[in-house]
């Protein structure tokens, strides 16, 4: 397989993790991961995703007042359009300034590169905690993952790779 990259824009909100998720199973499926390798980026997905909605849901805490006190109206731009190079990008988006995570899949003859962003129309700067369940949660990642890191450059809060394991 060439190079292909998709880009997932989702809200950051926890109703939108198994998204992810699919949209992770299917294109590391379609790559050529085995099964076992399939879960352990479906179970690393889940694990950043959590971890940076639950630094926003800190950082909410934290503020004084109610940011918007109600649910967000969301429509669809799922059309899978992409550029002339091969890239798709695949969208429910955010009607009301909503924070956006930023999932960028890249797919190359022997791995799959994930890279997490936040869009966020504050001030915010995502993180990922340190706090014993966050903590627990990036150990598993380390350990699933080939190459994991958190706050790589700017912009990006967190990359992994996972090589493509060869059939013997």
């Amino acid at each position: 397989m060439d190079l292909s990259r998709f880009k997932l824009l989702l809200p950051l909100k926890a109703e939108f993790v198994s998204v992810a998720r699919l949209t992770g199973s299917g294109i590391a499926n379609r790559a050529g991961f085995d099964f076992d390798a399939i879960e352990d980026i479906k179970v690393v997905l889940s694990e950043v995703c959590n971890s940076l909605i639950n630094d926003n849901e800190n950082r909410n805490e934290k503020d004084s007042g109610d940011r918007n006190g109600s649910e967000s109206d969301y429509s669809g731009n799922g059309n899978g359009n992409g550029s002339a190079s091969g890239d798709r990008e695949m969208a429910v988006e955010p009607q009301n300034k909503d924070i956006t995570l930023i999932i960028d899949f890249t797919v190359s003859n022997d791995s799959l590169t994930v890279d997490f962003a936040v869009d966020s129309p504050g001030t915010w700067t995502p993180s990922i905690n340190t706090d014993d369940e966050d903590e627990y949660g990036l150990m598993i990642a380390q350990i699933l993952m080939d190459e994991f890191e958190v706050n790589p450059r700017d912009g990006c809060v967190v990359s992994m790779v996972k090589y493509i394991a060869e059939i013997e």
